[in-house]
């Protein structure tokens, strides 16, 4: 590539990168306004319409070189206007994960906010509170070359990395441990969230994202994944997510193994049960019936004594005797 090449090259990205957070608010981890120092409510962050109807979170230097005296522990609200939606895209992570139980140190979640239906806010908070937190987010992801290996292939259209609120509030809880970073390994988050319409009472300034969901036109294109579907339709540089089944096949095979032993012994046992069943019930081979039937009729046959053919009958006629026959002799 020659020089002249590499100059409108970067010259191309930095400009892209002046466009772009035009239409964004950009948020760190350390301002007040996200993760206050000091302990108290979640902080709300209120996203405009049109093309100013995202921003994105990120966190800097927070976490170079993290070995805090206390876990991190941040909660915030992130909301749109009234009638409309809001996704949740993380656009790149690197939270720890326990190798031995495959439980994250560190993790973000999700959960839908429902819109204030009370006069005090007290009611809306208990009400909040019983919605339930999404599964635990953690692991490797970087935006455009992200290889997955602690996610099976999705089976939803919805992309494993993003979350949908129809109720337009998203709380976020982010958690990092306390533990010590491993050598070169580096804490990272970086996430955007974007008001959605739906397409059928969208404006002509906005352009389908998927599933009957509309954006603003702006957020097309611009190295940001708006969209939290597997399609992506506003990249034209999708993320390609490379499932490596490594782990997951390793325990899909794990479970099959169990399954096969587990069966094996039980076909074995329920064999072995028939067997005890008939013996104790007399079915089968190991019947009685017969062997006394033979027994009886053997017996019966020893009991019978042999009898000498009968006399004859009285009245059976006989030869004449000599004397009559030769009366003169």
């Amino acid at each position: 590539m020659g020089l002249n090449t590499k100059i409108l090259f970067a010259f191309s990205l930095v400009t892209n990168k002046i466009l772009t957070s035009s239409h964004y608010t950009n948020y760190t981890l350390e301002d007040d306004k996200v993760c206050p120092v000091m302990p108290g409510p979640p902080k709300e962050l209120s996203v405009g319409k049109d093309n100013r109807s995202a921003i994105i979170i990120k966190d800097t230097q927070y976490f170079k070189n993290w070995f805090g005296r206390w876990d991190f522990e941040c909660r915030f609200i992130v909301k749109t206007k009234d009638r409309m939606g809001l996704f949740a895209v993380i656009q790149k992570m690197s939270f720890r994960r326990d190798i031995e139980n495959d439980a994250c140190i560190d993790y973000v979640q999700f959960r839908s906010v429902p819109k204030k239906k009370h006069i005090f806010s007290l009611f809306h908070r208990e009400e909040r509170e019983n919605n339930k937190w999404s599964k635990k987010y953690c692991g490797q992801l970087h935006q455009y070359e992200s290889i997955v290996k602690d996610e099976p292939p999705p089976t939803s259209q919805v992309a494993f990395n993003a979350y949908i609120s129809k109720e337009g509030e998203i709380e976020v809880q982010i958690h990092v441990s306390n533990r010590k970073l491993e050598r070169n390994f580096s804490i990272e988050i970086e996430m955007a969230f974007t008001s959605y319409m739906d397409c059928s009472v969208a404006p002509s300034t906005y352009k389908t994202c998927g599933d009957g969901y509309c954006i603003h036109k702006d957020y097309f294109s611009d190295n940001v994944v708006n969209c939290p579907f597997i399609s992506c339709k506003d990249e034209p540089n999708c993320p390609k997510f490379v499932y490596d089944p490594t782990e997951f096949e390793k325990g899909l095979d794990t479970k099959v193994y169990v399954t096969a032993v587990t069966s094996i012994f039980l076909s074995f046992f329920l064999f072995l049960g028939c067997i005890m069943l008939c013996r104790y019930f007399d079915m089968l081979c190991w019947s009685e019936a017969a062997p006394q039937d033979h027994h009886r009729a053997g017996t019966e046959l020893e009991q019978v004594s042999p009898t000498a053919p009968p006399p004859e009958s009285p009245d059976k006629d006989l030869p004449p005797a000599y004397e009559t026959l030769f009366p003169e002799r």
